[in-house]
């Protein structure tokens, strides 16, 4: 308690208590006050809190204090419950007034709030706890609610007779605060002694304890089958003895020719032990106690019910779609190899013949034999010294090479082959892959090569040659077809290059 005018006519002084004013949250506190007259006037006074709190009052709160006198007031403060005032030091100022409000001093001092805790929990259950596709337990959403007026760490524990165990969190609530976390719980043992009524989790915090439990039937529903059996014991434990049975009876006498047997009939019956009946009664296990640990087939059913709801597997379902997938690429491929190729007007052709032995080289117009009708040329016949040489940016009419046959009855013949076609300059080339420009058509189309590619064959004359001839800038005939949706070059014709 502090003054703070120190020419103050009047004094204020408390009770004597050195401990401080506390106050408890729903507990009433009263401390004296006691006020001193300093001077030689009767003065007229009204005691008050310069911030007024409803939790703190002031009575008597007017005194009349004679010269050189004391006079004594109390305080007194109720806390109410609740997250309304937290806990620690409060300050308060005490102000004194005369009745016409001239203040004739004041005192500053604290009061300290003494915590109060109020732990509220809530449980319930959010499924089966998996490992491996096994059943190992439960998952539960354990909810705090701290009504008190200072922070809370409680102590989680199961109910140990739940066959439950768990690795208690460490949970921070502050005053007024609302948490929510999971708990994953798992089974203690294989086979239980019992189902309890219900699974209690324990919270044990400052100056007090709660619990919440989830009942056992609604763990039963959840879990069906996977539900730990019990551990019943032997029902006969005497029926089959450890021991190997060893009868010590004497064996019946043989009958032998000429005796009687009915005088030995009561020796043996003498002898023989007279067993007594044995009565067996075999129960069946009680339903949804036979299955622990029950693993879930990863493909079929596609769909199961587990644990009260139906779990989509999903492997069954990626296989599906792929085998779809491959399906629809195989359709298209099909689809585009059975296409027609484009116009056959213009392509390259070699007419040979096998007696031939000039070759007139030219510039094809149409070739109408693809058509079934006659090949119209024209040719620029001059031997090989005649050939014409091809351009480097070939015109909408390909070149072609004619083998010139002997004067006879033979007619040329048409070797062309098979696919869709495209001509154009090579702008990339590699050991897997060719892309080739068409200037007649404004595109570019790339084509794959498959391992161990040699296909590649010169025009003027036609052989086969090298991969490694294929350059930038070169004019090619490349012969393809589709697999799976994918341009694969089959053959490649050089036409000329740079």
């Amino acid at each position: 308690m502090t003054q703070t005018d120190d020419d103050a006519a009047l004094e204020i002084l408390d009770g004597g208590t050195d401990a401080g004013w506390r106050a408890a949250p729903g507990a009433r506190a009263e401390y004296p006050v006691f006020i001193r007259n300093g001077t030689d006037d009767w003065h007229e006074i009204d005691v008050s809190i310069a911030d007024p709190v409803d939790w703190v009052s002031i009575k008597p709160a007017r005194l009349s204090i004679a010269p050189r006198a004391e006079a004594r007031t109390t305080i007194t403060f109720s806390v109410p419950r609740g997250t309304r005032i937290a806990a620690g030091d409060h300050e308060l100022r005490i102000v004194l007034h005369d009745f016409e409000g001239t203040r004739f001093g004041q005192i500053v001092s604290s009061v300290n709030i003494l915590p109060a805790y109020n732990l509220a929990m809530s449980l319930s259950l959010r499924g089966p706890l998996l490992r491996r596709g096994m059943v190992d337990g439960i998952v539960v959403r354990c909810r705090l609610i701290n009504r008190g007026n200072d922070e809370c760490s409680p102590l989680l524990r199961p109910d140990p007779d739940a066959s439950l165990r768990f690795q208690a969190p460490l949970v921070r609530v502050p005053a007024g605060g609302d948490v929510a976390f999971d708990i994953e719980a798992q089974w203690t043992m294989d086979a239980l002694p019992s189902y309890p009524r219900s699974f209690i989790i324990y919270g044990t915090y400052q100056g007090g304890e709660a619990s919440a439990a989830i009942p056992w039937t609604e763990i039963a529903a959840c879990l069906g089958t996977a539900l730990p059996p019990l551990a019943i014991p032997e029902e006969f434990p005497g029926i089959l003895p450890p021991r190997c049975i060893v009868s010590m009876a004497a064996a019946p006498q043989v009958e032998r020719l000429g005796e009687q047997p009915a005088a030995v009939a009561p020796a043996v019956e003498a002898l023989a032990p007279h067993a007594s009946a044995v009565r067996v009664q075999i129960n069946s296990a009680p339903a949804g106690h036979v299955v622990h640990g029950r693993r879930l087939h990863p493909w079929w059913p596609p769909i199961e019910r587990f644990a009260g709801r139906l779990v989509v597997k999903p492997l069954p379902s990626l296989v599906a779609v792929a085998i779809a997938a491959l399906v629809v690429i195989a359709l298209l491929s099909q689809r585009m190899a059975q296409s027609p190729g484009p116009d056959p007007i213009g392509d390259f052709a070699l007419l040979s013949h096998p007696s031939a032995s000039h070759t007139a080289r030219g510039r094809i117009p149409s070739i109408s034999a693809l058509h079934r009708r006659p090949v119209a040329a024209r040719t620029h016949d001059g031997g090989e010294a005649a050939a014409v040489g091809l351009p480097r940016l070939p015109s909408p009419h390909q070149y072609y090479a004619v083998a010139r046959p002997q004067r006879s009855a033979a007619q040329p013949r048409l070797v062309a082959s098979s696919g869709d076609a495209w001509r154009g300059w090579i702008t990339h080339v590699s050991a897997t892959n060719v892309k080739v420009y068409d200037p007649s058509q404004r595109a570019w189309r790339s084509f794959v090569l498959l391992p161990g590619f040699r296909s590649v064959y010169a025009a003027r004359p036609r052989r086969q040659v090298a991969l490694s001839d294929l350059r930038t800038g070169a004019a090619v005939q490349v012969l393809y077809s589709y697999i799976f949706g994918m341009r694969r070059a089959r053959e490649i014709d050089l036409l000329s290059t740079r």
